[in-house]
This record gives structure tokens, C-alpha cells and sequence, in this order.
């Protein structure tokens, strides 16, 4: 968990963000030369975005008609971009880019290594906060070897964690707010690691001291992804 009050972020928590929106930036740019299909059926509400978390999931260790089948169960049609000469760890993308959401799936010698779903919307912090949680129960589910979330350290702890965050968002009148969960388990001969992020950033500049701005709605983005490793991070 890393938020603010009147305290900048964690350092870390900081140097994560930069760190995946440079990578991203770095994708979305070479991405951005192939033409995007429109999906039939967007989603739009907590059970399909699950169900997508399902299918990132499930996607990791099968092959790319796999993931392309499952999605297009869903009426999402993804495009294909191959990976650029001297990248060794990937050999192509599966993606969709919209205005509201992205999915994502990296290829290694034909087995889906990376995963990863975005989506957007603006609202307040307690109910950024709740979408988050709805979605991030689901990926703990999944039974996990070990856990980090800011102080808690085990899968134990996290339901602390929940409430925690819970009570700071009901009171926060911070202009930003991230939560960040990660997991980790074996998967095979290799491991399997989970991101979980939500950041929500004042639409109008809310003042930090009073709660006060232009307006209390946040701009909100959620992501999850999950990333097949040789070596364990945690």
C-alpha cells in the first residue's frame, strides 16, 4: 500500500511506476503503427473484467490461439505485432488498445509468457478503491506462494491490508492514491509473479490540506498482470 496524505509516495513505489511507464510508453509506441480492432462487446462491468482477469490467468504457459480463442468468446478481436529485431525475450504481441482499457499478451517460442489487462474510469477514491479490491480478491485466489503489499509480507496478512487501505481511503484528501499487490508462486519449472495497481489522481487538482478542488471525482486506472519468470522476485 503507498499513499499520500501530505507525505510524498514511497520511494519504491515511485520508482515502479517510472519504471513500467517507460516500458509501456516504449510498447504503446511501437503498438501504435498497427491499426486496432473495435471489440463487439467492451467490458463494462465487474464480471467480464473477471472474466478477462480469468483468461490472462489461465493464458500463462498456452499458446497464443489459445488466449486469441478465450477472448474471442468475449466478441474482443486482438491484432498481432511482431517483436522488433534484437528483442530476445519475446517474440511477438497479442493487444488491443481502446480508450478505456488495453490487454496484452507477450509470445516466447509460442507459449504465452506475459499478460496484462488496464482499464480506466473516473470516480472517487472509496469507489476506485472497492473496484480494486473486487478485482484483486479474484487474483488471490489463485493460491500463492508469497505476497507483498507495503509492511504485510504473507497471503495471511492481506486481508488486514484490505481493511486498512479500506479505512484511508474513506478519509483520504490526498490529490493521489496507489495500491500496489504483488504475488508470486511455482509454476511449472519456473515461477509465475501477479502486479495488481490501482492509481487515482484528482481530475481537478484537489488540494491535499482540505479535500477541496475543482472536483472530487479521480481519475482512476487499474491494471493486473501476471508474468511467467525464470528466477523468483520476491
Amino acid at each position: 500500500m503507498y499513499h499520500t496524505k501530505a507525505v510524498p509516495l514511497h520511494r519504491n513505489f515511485k520508482t515502479f511506476i517510472v519504471m513500467k511507464k517507460i516500458i509501456y510508453f516504449t510498447m504503446i509506441v511501437a503498438l501504435a503503427l498497427v491499426s486496432c480492432q473495435e471489440p463487439v462487446n467492451p467490458p463494462q462491468n465487474q464480471a467480464q473484467r473477471d472474466q478477462i482477469v480469468e483468461i490472462c490467468y489461465t493464458t500463462i504457459g498456452q499458446s497464443a490461439d489459445f488466449f486469441l480463442e478465450e477472448m474471442a468468446k468475449m466478441d474482443i478481436e486482438l491484432a498481432r505485432k511482431q517483436a522488433p529485431d534484437g528483442r530476445g525475450d519475446i517474440d511477438e504481441w497479442y493487444f488491443i488498445e481502446m480508450d478505456d482499457y488495453s490487454i496484452f499478451c507477450s509470445v516466447k517460442d509460442g507459449v504465452a509468457i506475459s499478460t496484462r489487462y488496464e482499464f480506466s474510469f473516473v470516480d472517487t477514491y472509496v469507489n476506485g478503491g472497492k473496484t480494486y479490491f473486487d478485482m484483486s480478491d479474484k487474483v488471490a485466489s489463485y493460491g500463492w506462494d508469497k505476497y507483498r503489499a507495503d509492511k504485510y509480507k504473507t497471503i495471511e496478512e492481506r486481508a488486514a491490508f484490505v481493511k486498512e487501505i479500506t479505512q484511508e481511503l474513506d478519509e483520504c484528501m490526498s490529490s493521489i492514491f496507489g495500491i500496489l499487490e504483488r504475488y508470486e508462486k511455482v509454476y511449472r519449472n519456473k515461477y509465475l509473479n501477479c502486479n495488481t495497481h490501482y492509481w487515482g489522481e484528482s481530475v481537478g487538482g484537489m488540494n491535499p490540506n482540505t479535500g477541496q478542488g475543482e472536483s472530487k471525482m479521480i481519475a482512476s486506472s487499474i491494471f493486473v498482470e501476471f508474468n511467467l519468470r525464470a528466477e523468483p522476485q520476491l
